[in-house]
């Protein structure tokens, strides 16, 4: 290699090192940093809290009721183990 070319790539590599990191964030518009106070999900604990509950709540029905001394699954008597 001659001596220009080495010049010339010891130029490119330290304008390339001066030159501030572009990330793929801030190509395409979006902004960096830590998110600001409005941007937070407020209500995901609460929804993730609901649809659990929403979910659930019927498997833990049936399970309370199969232990149920009645008959009869609209009133509960009291807790038993006989078939």
């Amino acid at each position: 290699m001659s001596d220009a070319n080495v010049r010339l790539a010891q130029a490119v590599i330290e304008q390339s090192a001066a030159a501030p990191a572009v990330t793929p964030a801030a190509v395409a518009g979006r902004r960096t940093g830590p998110p600001r106070q409005f941007d937070r999900p407020r209500f995901l604990v609460f929804f993730t809290i609901a649809v659990f509950v929403y979910l659930f709540a019927p498997i833990l029905v049936v399970f309370v009721y199969s232990f149920n001394s009645r008959r009869s699954t609209q009133i509960f008597g009291t807790f038993s183990l006989r078939w």
